[in-house]
């Protein structure tokens, strides 16, 4: 178990694959852009939305934007700051989105979607401070 549990560290501290980064970003930038989009809205869709109506839909699209772009700016560019700051606007993001959906309707599964997100951008962010030596800037 123990012998388990130091491979995972290992594992988890190890440099991360910048491909996945990538596709998150990606990921990030299409959600942010959906939502942007200003032909359609989306969050008075559903009643899971509610609480996103705080702040306008560009405002969250924005944000999600600007977030990927980050990101994928810091893996095109070997850009540490970019892709730690662009990490950290993702997580904060997505933890709203994820507490925002389960103040919404606690039992969509959106919430728990959100939340793994998320945790994998302070993931990322977590495993940018360790490895700060593997990148260039």
């Amino acid at each position: 178990m123990i012998r388990g549990l130091k491979v995972l560290l290992r594992e988890i501290l190890a440099p991360i694959n910048t491909a996945a980064i990538m596709i998150l970003g990606v990921f990030t930038v299409l959600w942010g852009t959906w939502v942007f989009v200003p032909f359609w809205d989306v969050f008075t869709r559903a009643t899971a939305f509610h609480y996103f109506l705080i702040l306008p839909e560009y405002f969250w699209g924005g944000v999600a934007i600007a977030a990927g772009l980050a990101m994928i700016n810091g893996v095109l560019r070997s850009s540490y700051r970019s892709l730690t700051t662009g990490a950290l606007v993702g997580f904060l993001h997505w933890f709203v989105i994820c507490v925002f959906f389960f103040a919404g309707d606690w039992q969509n599964v959106g919430g728990v979607t959100y939340l793994m997100i998320s945790v994998y951008c302070a993931f990322i962010w977590l495993n940018m401070r360790v490895n700060k030596n593997n990148f260039a800037s």
